[in-house]
């Protein structure tokens, strides 16, 4: 539509149902931007685990590893959705805002999915929200810190939903120019209505990413 401003859209038609993907990005200045999305896809279990090998990207501002399904950092076990033997629609509307100042970086993300499975007769919910701000500390030296918070409606029963928050830190060494080190601390806390499955977790992760 204009130099600062990028949308695409598609849609396929399938078995007689429409499905429609959009894809929106808006240059607010030269250090700050604004994208949205919303995607239709027909999942199956046998996709969900090629998936999983492969949708995630590294984000330079953030310096971290990316969920392309949730447009958030991965760090342990965040996953909300399970895997299902059978068939479902999946629609997701996410919109982030990302940006920089000086040595800062900083960004927010919404989201909303839903899981559609015809042959059990029932709706997965989940959404919510994360913010992340990193900071060059140095040449080499970066850190990031992060919130979010989901809420999960698995659809089971009236009344039983989940909501989890998850608060995670990392400190980043750039080893070499194809090299970096990285120490990452996460808490996770879940509540679960009408349900003994509450947790609450401390992860401590150390990684070691090579580029060839």
């Amino acid at each position: 539509p204009s130099a600062l401003t990028s949308l695409s859209v598609s849609g396929i038609d399938r078995n007689n149902q429409t499905t429609i993907n959009a894809q929106a990005s808006h240059q607010l200045s030269p250090r700050m931007s604004v994208n949205a999305s919303y995607v239709q896809t027909l999942q199956t279990t046998q996709q969900l685990f090629s998936q999983n090998l492969g949708s995630s990207y590294w984000d330079e501002q953030t310096q971290q590893w990316i969920n392309t399904t949730t447009g958030l950092p991965y760090f342990g076990t965040n996953g909300i959705f399970g895997i299902n033997n059978t068939a479902f629609r999946q629609k997701r509307a996410s919109v982030g805002l990302k940006g920089s100042r000086r040595r800062f970086t900083y960004g927010a993300d919404l989201f909303y999915e839903e899981r559609e499975f015809q042959l059990l007769a029932q709706n997965q919910i989940s959404y919510g929200a994360g913010v992340r701000l990193g900071h060059k500390l140095g040449r080499r030296l970066s850190s990031a810190l992060g919130l979010t918070y989901r809420h999960f409606d698995p659809d089971l029963s009236p009344d039983q939903t989940e909501n989890q928050g998850l608060i995670d830190a990392t400190l980043s060494y750039q080893l070499s120019s194809t090299a970096q080190a990285s120490l990452g601390y996460g808490f996770t806390i879940r509540r679960v209505n009408n349900s003994p499955n509450d947790y609450h977790e401390n992860s401590v992760i150390l990684s070691l990413r090579k580029t060839f």
